[in-house]
This record gives C-alpha cells, structure tokens and sequence, in this order.
C-alpha cells in the first residue's frame, strides 16, 4: 500500500524536516508532518518543480524553499490574492521561487506540462481541488491536496491515495508539529487538515 512506502520514504528525511524548525509558524498552514511526504518524494523523483496553489502568509513556501535550497528544483506559487507582508518578508531571499497572482486552475495544468513537476494544492478545496487533481493526470505523477481529513477515501485505491491523517503516519510523524504548534499558542497534538496524497501513475 500507498502508506507504508510513503512511511519508510518520509523516515530518511525526518530529520531534514526537523531541522527546518526554525522557519516561523503561520496560522491556518499545513504543518511540517503534512509537507514531509512531499518533500520526501521530491528528493526521489527529482522535479524541475514543485507548483503550489494557495500561499496565503507563506510558511508552506518558505518550506519547500529551504529545502531546495541546495537543489535545482524551483518553488512555483500562485494565490488568487497579491502576496503578503509577511509571505513577501518570508521569501524575498530566495532566488528560486517564483510567485504568481491569479487563478492557479488554469495555469497549473499549463507549468505542469511544461516541466517535471509536483503539485501541491491548498485551494481550491475539496471537490474543486479534487477536480483540478482528475486535470492533472497524464501530465503529472503526484499531487498533493491540503485539508482532506473529512474527505471519505474508503473507496479509493490504497495503493494510490493516502492521507495524512492516517493513525499510523500521525504515531510515526506528528512529533514534527510539536514546536509549530505550541509556537501559535495551540496543544501539541492538535491534529492538521489533513493532506491527500495522489499517486496518479
């Protein structure tokens, strides 16, 4: 299944996640468990990018940033709304990360063909996310959606979706969100919304 090669790919790089820290928490961002898979995969399959949809304050951006610091793969990231103060401040420093201001649902399907990418989407939401990620199949081999953890994936393929939010990733991961979490004020163990992680070939 999905799950144990995403558990044994994320346990050579919690470390790596772990040592990013210090990048300051955001309120309403995908916590540092939810971005591991993602960034574990990355270091295997090796995309000229990584195109991110929804960036709101920028903590998701400042992560893939840091972690491809000392690689070739660029940050593509669109948002419906101009950047932030704070999103701008988080990533004026880092020449490999382009940002976009308008609706990412066209323009994702169009950077994806152009280059061996991996999506992250964090809006649109649900069944639109859900939708963008159906458009994407044949152009790209992962996706990942961002507050999936009331989406009912009983029926999907377990050897092509995983979520997050799964008990044992969360015993394995969830440590990782500890400082986040307490930084903003929030328990320990507050759970995430949840990413969805899409094997689509």
């Amino acid at each position: 299944m999905l799950i144990d090669k995403i558990i044994q790919l994320c346990s050579k790089y919690e470390k790596t996640m772990k040592s990013l820290s210090f990048i300051p928490a955001a309120e309403h961002a995908i916590y540092p468990s939810e971005m591991l898979p993602l960034c574990a995969l990355a270091m295997k399959e090796k995309p000229s990018c990584v195109i991110e949809s929804g960036r709101q304050y920028g903590f998701s951006t400042n992560v893939l940033a840091e972690w491809f610091r000392r690689s070739k793969t660029k940050t593509i990231s669109m948002d419906v709304h101009p950047p932030t103060s704070e999103a701008e401040d988080r990533l004026k420093s880092f020449l490999k990360v382009r940002l976009f201001t308008g609706d990412s649902r066209p323009l994702i399907p169009l950077f994806a063909s152009a280059e061996k990418s991996i999506v992250l989407i964090d809006g649109p939401k649900e069944q639109s996310a859900l939708d963008l990620v159906e458009e994407l199949r044949g152009k790209v081999r992962w996706v990942f959606v961002h507050d999936m953890v009331n989406w009912d994936f009983s029926k999907a393929n377990p050897n092509n979706v995983f979520v997050t939010s799964d008990k044992r990733y969360r015993a394995r991961f969830s440590y990782l969100d500890c400082s986040f979490l307490t930084s903003l004020g929030y328990e320990a163990d507050s759970p995430g919304g949840g990413m969805a992680v899409f094997k689509l070939f």
